[in-house]
Parts: structure tokens; sequence; C-alpha cells
């Protein structure tokens, strides 16, 4: 099963403050609230969504980044 991890970062810094939003099951979802999370901080940060298996771990793998931060590849 594919889940949808969103990622907040402060004016979109990877290495500044950042939180993890929520995990969806669906990538409409996901980047929905990505959206929101945006609007609501009122353009402080900006998310990211990645895709991964469930019950997979971040360590050791690059992720397929499904929605970016504005500006990155």
């Amino acid at each position: 099963m594919q889940i949808f991890v969103v990622t907040a970062y402060r004016w979109g810094d990877k290495e500044g403050h950042s939180y993890v939003v929520g995990v969806f099951d669906t990538e409409e979802l996901a980047i929905a609230q990505a959206k929101l999370e945006k609007e609501w901080r009122g353009g402080k940060y900006e998310c990211e969504v990645i895709v991964m298996d469930l019950n997979d771990a971040l360590k050791y793998k690059n992720y397929e980044r499904i929605y970016k931060i504005e500006g990155t590849q």
C-alpha cells in the first residue's frame, strides 16, 4: 500500500524548521492538504509530498516527490 507524506518547511528551507503535516492514502488528498497548509501558514511554509510504501523507512532511500517546493527539482 502506498502512502503520501506531507512535510512543511519554513520558507521552503530543508535545513530549517520543518514538521510532518500528515500522512494520507491518496495523492489528491495529500496535495490538497499541502496547499491548504501553505495558505493557512500565510505562505511562511512550503510543503512537499512524497510517496512511499506503508511500513517502509525513509532512511537510505530516494523517494518520488509528487508535489515539490517551488524552485526545487
